[in-house]
């Protein structure tokens, strides 16, 4: 009998909304920049996403980095702040929200995506944040089921 246990894990759909929470409720700023709980929160999700899409994780890593957060205006991360707020609160409802409730919060929260876009003018940041966007709202269909009777 082999007592190993395996290395290999996949993509685990309660890890991620847990960690994407735990990230977007430390928010985006630079003083949290050097926050030891978002640094290692950040860390743990761009390598849960990496078990799912390598080339998510890289948008996930981008948005998420050190450097982008100082560099792109507060208005810009106060924007995706509010708009990953809305997936989080569909993810810590799921048990309560009816199918009208999620689909209203994803259209607020791409109404935001919108608002980012037009003021970056189609750069690949915004291009790196529509994938994510895209991501979480598949992720919504995908992993339902998994997820609404968890607490995040």
């Amino acid at each position: 009998m082999n007592n190993k246990i395996s290395e290999e894990r996949n993509f685990n759909p309660v890890s991620f909304a847990h960690l994407f929470t735990k990230v977007r409720t430390i928010g985006f700023s630079a003083k949290m920049i050097d926050d030891k709980d978002f640094i290692l929160y950040r860390e743990q999700l761009i390598k849960e996403v990496n078990l799912y899409s390598k080339d998510l994780a890289l948008d996930f890593a981008k948005i998420l980095s050190s450097q982008n957060i100082s560099y792109y205006k507060k208005e810009i991360y106060d924007l995706i702040y509010t708009c990953f707020s809305h997936f989080v609160e569909i993810y810590n409802n799921l048990h309560q929200y009816k199918d009208a409730t999620i689909k209203t919060n994803i259209r607020i929260a791409r109404t935001y995506l919108e608002d980012i876009k037009n003021k970056l003018n189609e750069n690949s940041f915004a291009t790196s944040l529509e994938n994510i966007i895209n991501f979480l709202e598949l992720f919504l269909e995908k992993f339902k089921d998994q997820l609404v009777n968890i607490s995040i």
